[in-house]
């Protein structure tokens, strides 16, 4: 592997200067070494407080400080320039942690764009538009990225609440997502207004609790201590939401991406870790007004324990493990719920 180098080791900015060159964005690349220089300089004056509370995308060898805004976007710019010189783990390791820290500083990934990427995404872009226009009007895709589920009256909307009650489990969670922030739209144009609880979960609809999401987060870390590896990211998300009194709905989504993200790079969206760890949208978007849905098929142990906590599936499983729809109800109302 190559001697990494960031804007801590790369005091005569020579590899920061290689990197802007591939830069698309040359108002941002031409901003770069102004920048740098004032991380720098107020890294000089205050060296000892700027040791102390650095946090690291690549914190094995400190580099790639993240600390705030600026460090981070600074950071990426390095590590793109660089990874191709890693090994496999560090990169991912990195890659992860910094798509971690860029979305909860709102940096656009468009910033990084190179001149190789924009020419491929031009190729791209000029293929989807040739698709498009092909397309009807009329035609409205709940999973256009698989060119499924047409839709385009309540009756459709309700054989679609149907399948994906029934069938969600075998989509992956992004095509869970997809599928229900287009269903929510497509509702809204069809005035459509009753749809279940997993399709209001996955689309971002619901309200967090904290507890539980803290919870959740640190469960996340404690697997991936067992799993031998660092998890102390999961609880640097957790820190850093405490600084958000009341979080947006945007917001709420974000962090569910970002813990999606995070989860794929530890290895949590497997099947082993179903039953263990809700998933992103699960965990986040963890708290509702209403019931659970009325039948076992559609309650999971995750979305129990997402609610009410580990010690709570016990007590709603019968003798067989299975989910106790009667049990389930008692265990809500005692929790304020309103199931019949």
């Amino acid at each position: 592997m190559i001697n990494i180098v960031d804007q801590n080791i790369d005091k005569s900015q020579k590899i920061l200067v290689k990197a802007a060159n591939q830069l698309e964005n040359k108002d941002f690349a031409n901003k770069l070494p102004e920048l740098i220089s004032k991380i720098q300089n107020e890294a000089g004056m205050d060296k000892t407080a700027s040791d102390t509370h650095s946090v690291y995308a690549y914190p094995e060898k400190e580099r790639f400080p993240v600390t705030d805004k600026e460090n981070t976007l600074i950071s990426k710019v390095y590590f793109d320039y660089q990874k191709s010189g890693m090994d496999k783990e560090a990169r991912e390791l990195v890659e992860g942690k910094l798509d971690v820290f860029l979305n909860l500083y709102e940096i656009p990934y468009s910033l990084f764009e190179t001149h190789s990427e924009k020419t491929a995404s031009n190729k791209s872009g000029n293929a989807v538009a040739k698709a498009s226009e092909n397309s009807t009007e009329n035609e409205f895709y709940l999973l256009p990225s698989m060119n499924m589920c047409k839709v385009a009256s309540k009756e459709d909307l309700q054989d679609a609440v149907d399948t994906f009650v029934k069938e969600h489990k075998k989509l992956d969670v992004m095509r869970r997502v997809e599928f229900s922030e287009n269903f929510v739209k497509a509702a809204t144009k069809l005035d459509f207004d009753e749809y279940p609880t997993q399709i209001a979960k996955y689309a971002g609809l619901m309200d967090t609790d904290r507890v539980n999401l803290n919870s959740m987060l640190e469960a996340r870390a404690a697997a991936a201590s067992r799993s031998g590896q660092d998890g102390s990211v999961y609880r640097e998300l957790a820190s850093s939401m405490k600084e958000v009194e009341d979080p947006s709905k945007e917001e709420l989504s974000k962090l569910a991406s970002v813990i999606h993200n995070l989860d794929e790079d530890f290895g949590f969206t497997t099947s082993e870790y179903d039953n263990l760890l809700p998933n992103a949208y699960l965990t986040v978007f963890n708290k509702q007004a209403g019931d659970f849905a009325s039948s076992e098929e559609d309650v999971s142990a995750a979305e129990i324990v997402a609610r009410y906590g580990e010690e709570s599936l016990e007590a709603v499983e019968d003798e067989d493990g299975n989910i106790d729809i009667e049990k389930l109800k008692n265990l809500e109302r005692v929790h304020g719920g309103t199931a019949e």
